[in-house]
């Protein structure tokens, strides 16, 4: 069986204007938006390696974002999140209506070595 990776879930996020301009509008540097986890862990046995678990926010620089709905209201979402030991990668799956999901750490992206 193979074992799933933590999922964070989020209770409050950004709405889907802030969400298009932390990706479109990069020509002052990169943004960075907030996402409030309500520290609740799924599948996972040991929150301790979970970059800043005890955070109740984090400040995510998104790299990409994707309609998974044609009402564009769920969303894929991926990024980086800033940490003491340096920077993690978190996919994200989004509901910009509620402004709810689930965030989880990745070792790697699916848009690596596009370029």
């Amino acid at each position: 069986m193979a074992h799933q990776k933590a999922t964070l879930k989020i209770d409050q996020g950004p709405s889907k204007l802030d969400l298009m301009l932390s990706v479109f509008d990069t020509d002052m540097g990169p943004r960075e938006i907030k996402f409030r986890v309500s520290g609740q862990l799924e599948h996972h046995p040991d929150p301790s390696d979970i970059p800043g678990w005890c955070s109740s926010e984090y400040s995510i620089q998104l790299v990409s974002a994707r309609r998974r709905h044609p009402t564009a209201t769920i969303w894929e979402l991926e990024g980086f999140v800033k940490t003491p030991s340096g920077k993690k990668r978190v996919a994200i799956y989004y509901l910009s209506d509620t402004r709810t999901g689930r965030m989880r750490f990745e070792k790697n992206l699916r848009t690596d070595r596009l370029i």
